[in-house]
């Protein structure tokens, strides 16, 4: 995820998507972290990056102008995922994979709170994610059983979700439960067996009324 064309396609995206948006950027690594808020910086974004060895204060003084809108633009790994409350943010970008459900809904979780004038939350999502988890407002079955104190849904509705989702070849967007894009009207057209084929021409088929050598009456072309 920490290659340039990756970092500049986050960057990117995010400019043609959520360029009015308070935004937090969870990467896979402080390195990454790093990059990408320093890509953002060369776009003209007031991005910051901050992370778990960032000195105190001057973590603080960073959360405090994000909070403030300030800094429009905040990219981390994991420190932004737990504890971390602003209402107000509208988008939150995904430039790391995760196996971890529990981690997964953490990090959107940070943009599904409530404000005053918000509208909604953006996810822009370049790890697959979703694919792997489905939508953070699908229905799960959560037990206290097993290794695990949260256990995924079960196997067969979690494969049956994951069937449903679909990515819009034309507008990236991520939907599930039709056919028909939400957003631009990409109609997915139901997809048959490849059935190999042959050039050729039909040609009218006759009845051979001569028997063969053996007897037998049959068709000539």
């Amino acid at each position: 995820m920490n290659r340039p064309k990756l970092v500049g396609d986050v960057v990117a995206h995010w400019l043609q998507h959520a360029s009015d948006r308070r935004t937090v950027v969870f990467a896979t690594s402080i390195a990454h972290s790093v990059a990408l808020a320093e890509e953002f910086q060369r776009c003209g974004v007031a991005a910051e990056h901050v992370d778990a060895d960032t000195p105190q204060p001057a973590r603080d003084a960073t959360f405090e102008r994000f909070r403030t809108g300030q800094t429009q633009v905040l990219t981390n790994a994991l420190l932004a995922s737990f504890g971390f409350d602003l209402p107000v943010l509208s988008c939150v970008v995904l430039a790391r994979p995760t196996r971890s459900l529990q981690l997964f809904l953490q990090m959107v979780g940070r943009g599904l709170r409530s404000a005053q004038g918000k509208a909604d939350c953006l996810v822009l999502d370049h790890s697959g994610c979703v694919r792997r988890h489905g939508f953070a407002h699908d229905e799960r079955a959560w037990t206290l059983d097993g290794e695990r104190a949260l256990i995924e849904r079960p196997k067969a509705e979690r494969e049956r979700g994951e069937a449903k989702v679909l990515t819009c070849p034309d507008c990236h967007a991520i939907f599930s439960g039709a056919q028909v894009c939400p957003e631009c009207g990409h109609y997915f057209a139901p997809k048959g067996r490849t059935v190999t084929t042959l050039d050729g021409e039909l040609v009218e088929v006759g009845i051979n009324l001569e028997p063969d050598e053996r007897g037998r009456m049959g068709y000539a072309l």
